[in-house]
Parts: C-alpha cells; structure tokens; sequence
C-alpha cells in the first residue's frame, strides 16, 4: 500500500483546544481562540475529513434554550 497514491477513509474528527481558557472573558481572545480552531477544522475539511467543534453542538443547545447571538458576533471563516 503506497501512501502517495492511497488514502484513508474520510474520518469525523474532533476539533478541541481552549475557547474560554486563559482569556479572561476577553472576547478578543476567545475569537482568537476560535479562529485557531476553525482554521484547523478548514484544513480537515480541504483533506476530505468531516471536522466538528464542540462549540457548534453548544451553539445549537444555546439555541434550543433561546440564548440568541448577534450575527455580527460570530467571527468570520477564512
């Protein structure tokens, strides 16, 4: 089996690391934290991996309850 021309199975992986650790509550910080995680889950996503952020499943949660966010809040994908 050569690793150049085969590849593994698409896997749903995990993206884990500190979202609120270490910031203070500094949402400056948090985003910085979040965007170290989406990026990471963006470059699974490219090698045809199915990334997922705890986050997003406590989003959804949040969002069942009626905490809602501003838009604007969210920080953007790049």
């Amino acid at each position: 089996m050569s690793s150049k021309t085969e590849r593994s199975a698409p896997l749903m992986i995990l993206v884990a690391g500190p979202y609120r650790s270490g910031t203070n509550d500094n949402p400056v910080l948090i985003a910085g934290n979040v965007r170290a995680m989406t990026d990471l889950a963006l470059r699974l996503f490219r090698a045809s991996h199915l990334p997922v952020l705890g986050e997003w499943f406590a989003l959804a949660r949040s969002f069942q309850k009626q905490v809602y966010f501003r838009y604007e809040d969210i920080p953007p994908v790049r």
